[in-house]
């Protein structure tokens, strides 16, 4: 059934575990496009992350040390205790695999094992939840991975200025430059993959970005202009970046359009007052 997380420290015995052994670890299980799954598979939501639960409680069975369950919010959580922790990292990466694969052969669908931390004490089970959720969280960064691991994350990741790029943002969307705003763009998007940040950290990228196009849009154009909407999608993992460079082009053609809009307003007021200016007084 569905429990908390607080409550699996409380009493491993009622998930099975040994709570003598020296290291634990958990893994959580998410499908890649649950709504569109569960549509193209006509089951509801609920039913589509039980079954899917379902499924990995069968295969953990023939784990020893490992145990299933769904956590509150449909999820599948898998934990692991063993004495050794490479041994039990292993472990971990090849039932994840099997995972992986059954779920594509029984379901027709994909799934994403994020993988945490492993710890030596039970009362930091939340340390490896939390590593857990943060490979899940990279998955939109890794296409090719199904089973993220803490490493995949650590050895990718570079420290990248991303304001300078959006300051070239901003000068092509004023210069309404589209060519070079196009590859303005890519430079982000690139940049984005390489620094290795977080999908919620690239969603306040963007509505920082957004947020100054507004603001160049208006003090250029007048306090009256309708600006773009700044909703942005929610794709998922696997279209994400994809999604969000295709969303913030539109944003930006949209606000040269505005600026074009405008100066060829106030090309045609100068333009009338020059012809009126000519006929009065010559």
């Amino acid at each position: 059934g569905s429990v908390s997380l607080a409550s699996i420290s409380d009493d491993l015995r009622l998930f099975g575990l040994d709570s003598s052994q020296a290291y634990f670890q958990i893994a959580l299980i998410k499908a890649d496009r649950l709504e569109t799954d569960a549509r193209d598979l006509r089951v509801n939501i609920q039913l589509l992350q039980f079954m899917i639960a379902n499924i990995v409680t069968e295969l953990a069975a023939s784990f020893p040390g490992f145990v299933a369950f769904q956590l509150a919010d449909g999820r599948t959580a898998l934990i692991g205790s063993a004495d050794a922790s490479q041994a039990l990292n292993l472990q971990l990466q090849e039932l994840g695999n099997g995972v992986i694969a059954t779920i594509r052969q029984v379901l027709k669908i994909g799934v994403t094992v994020g993988c945490g931390l492993a710890t030596t004490d039970i009362t930091l089970l939340n340390e490896s939840f939390a590593s857990a959720q943060r490979s899940l969280d990279y998955r939109f960064l890794l296409p090719d991975k199904a089973l993220v691991l803490p490493e995949d994350i650590r050895k990718q990741a570079q420290s990248i200025d991303l304001t300078s790029l959006e300051d070239e943002i901003v000068r092509q969307v004023r210069l309404q430059d589209e060519h070079k705003l196009n590859a303005a763009i890519a430079q982000l998007v690139q940049a984005v993959r390489l620094s290795f940040q977080s999908k919620t950290d690239t969603q306040f990228e963007w509505a920082r970005l957004t947020s100054r196009l507004a603001g160049a849009v208006s003090s250029e154009s007048g306090a009256d202009v309708t600006l773009p909407d700044q909703t942005m999608p929610q794709p998922d993992d696997q279209n994400f970046l994809r999604a969000m460079s295709d969303w913030l082009s539109l944003y930006c053609l949209t606000c040269i359009g505005i600026l074009k809009g405008r100066r060829n307003q106030e090309n045609r007021r100068l333009s009338l007052v020059a012809t009126g200016y000519i006929r009065e007084h010559f």
